[in-house]
This record gives structure tokens, C-alpha cells and sequence, in this order.
């Protein structure tokens, strides 16, 4: 009998685990990024909801009282349609060696390191680390972009103005570009010019973070496909993080 061809993955993360205070404390931490999450309570329940879904990733308690994590993580790898999906193993129990053996992704002890958790999962579900570049002369002002996207699995690179900026979009083309717009040398109004100029770089998202209200003709000079314009007393790195996922879906629709 011929095999059903394997589906797309969803975008969801399956969360398997028999500890409901596990459980809720992994679902809520993936969901505050905005990852949807679909949390089951055991083994065999585990399973079923894998093929029915066929998540972009699963995470996955060893200690489970209706089936082993690894009799499920054998049963997944051993299954065509499900042998792709990504396992990261949690558990109390340190046994590194026998998780990656039998393919698991990853292998996290309990209690979860939250930080790592959201980067191996956003490393897994998008098959790359996402690449952002601040382009911002206020060191203070890039730190809290930083710390707003580094735990969200974003890989961060600066730069302190418009050419600076520019030879690291050269460097390597990022997935996302915060840019403020009031810099000595080279200013934001200029550097989005530069990447509108630029056939490779013009479909880069592009979030202009400003402390200045801006009039119409400001507007239309950086009138972009992907464009967002936030106010810096207005600024939400939960939001930032929103936008960095928004923009990629739009390209990768593209």
C-alpha cells in the first residue's frame, strides 16, 4: 500500500508532558511569544495528537506514567510522517546521551532554562536562528531591543549608524532591521534610501523606532512594503517580537 505523502508541518508546538504544572509553565511560556501551543497529559495521548497535527515541533517529559518519553521519541522517529518533526526531551532525569541517540533535537533538564527553551524552539520551528540588526545611535536604547528579541531566539547584530549599518547588511542580509532615524552621519532617512536602492535588501522588514512625530512627507520617504513606524515612548518589545514574526510569515508568502 502506498504510503500518504508526509503533510506541511503546523505552526504549533506540541507540548506532551504527565506534570500539569510542567505543562502550563511550558504552554504559557511559548504562547507569551506568541507561538501557539497545543499541551496533552500524556505518552499515548501524545501520539495521537502528533499525527493528527504534525506539529513543527514537540516537547516531551521522559517520566510519564502511561508510556515512556522514550517509547513515545522511538515511536516518532520510527514513524515516516513523523520522523522529520523536532523532539526536544525535558526531564529531571540527566541522560543526555541517550536522548540525542535516539534523535531527540535537544535535550533540556528540569527546572527549564525559560531562555533556552524559546531558542531552541524558534531554531527548530523556523530551521534557522532569525537575524535582526539595530541600527541605532542610543547604546541604551539598542540594549533594550537586544534583551527584548535575544530571549525570543533572535540572533542580534548593532550598528550605531546609517553606514555602519550598511556594511552589516552587506555582511549578512538580516531577517529584520530596527532603525532609528535621527543619527549623526548617515540617518535613518538616508540608510532606508540606501535599502530601497538595493534590489536584494528593499524586501527587508523594516521597524522605524523614532522620538519624533512624523508629518506626511517623512511618511512617504519611508513608504515600504514592510514598513512599521513606533514612537520610542511608545515602544512594546512584546510587540517588536509580533512584528518580527508577522514580517517573516509575509515573506516567506511572498
Amino acid at each position: 500500500m502506498d504510503r500518504a505523502p508526509a503533510r506541511s508541518p503546523s505552526p504549533v508546538v506540541l507540548v506532551i508532558d504527565d506534570d500539569r504544572t510542567a505543562r502550563e509553565l511550558i504552554a504559557a511560556r511559548l504562547e507569551q511569544q506568541g507561538i501557539p501551543v497545543v499541551a496533552v497529559a500524556g505518552g499515548i495521548e501524545g501520539l495521537r495528537r502528533a499525527r493528527e497535527l504534525h506539529p513543527a515541533a514537540i516537547t516531551l517529559d521522559v517520566l510519564m506514567a502511561d508510556l515512556s518519553g522514550w517509547d513515545v521519541l522511538a515511536a516518532i522517529k520510527s514513524d515516516p510522517n513523523l520522523a522529520a518533526i523536532p523532539v526536544i526531551m525535558t526531564t529531571i532525569v540527566d541522560e543526555p546521551h541517550k536522548g540525542m541517540a535516539l534523535g531527540a533535537a535537544d535535550y533540556l533538564t528540569k527546572p527549564i532554562d525559560n531562555e533556552r527553551l524559546l531558542r531552541t524552539v524558534a531554531r527548530l520551528t523556523t530551521g534557522r536562528m532569525l537575524r535582526v540588526l539595530i541600527v541605532e545611535d542610543d547604546a541604551a536604547q539598542r540594549q533594550i531591543v537586544r534583551a527584548a528579541l535575544e530571549p525570543a531566539g533572535c540572533v542580534v547584530d548593532e550598528a550605531a549608524d546609517g553606514r555602519e549599518g550598511l556594511a552589516r547588511v552587506r555582511a549578512a542580509i538580516p531577517d529584520l532591521i530596527v532603525l532609528d532615524l535621527m543619527m549623526p552621519g548617515m540617518d535613518g532617512f538616508e540608510f532606508a534610501a540606501a535599502l530601497q536602492a538595493h534590489a536584494d535588501w528593499r524586501l527587508i522588514p523594516l521597524v522605524v523606532v523614532t522620538a519624533q512625530d512624523l508629518d506626511a512627507d517623512d511618511r512617504r520617504r519611508l513608504e515600504r512594503g514592510f514598513a512599521k513606524i513606533v514612537l520610542k515612548h511608545e515602544f512594546d518589545p512584546g510587540a517588536l517580537v509580533d512584528q518580527l514574526r508577522r514580517s517573516i510569515a509575509a515573506r516567506a508568502a511572498a
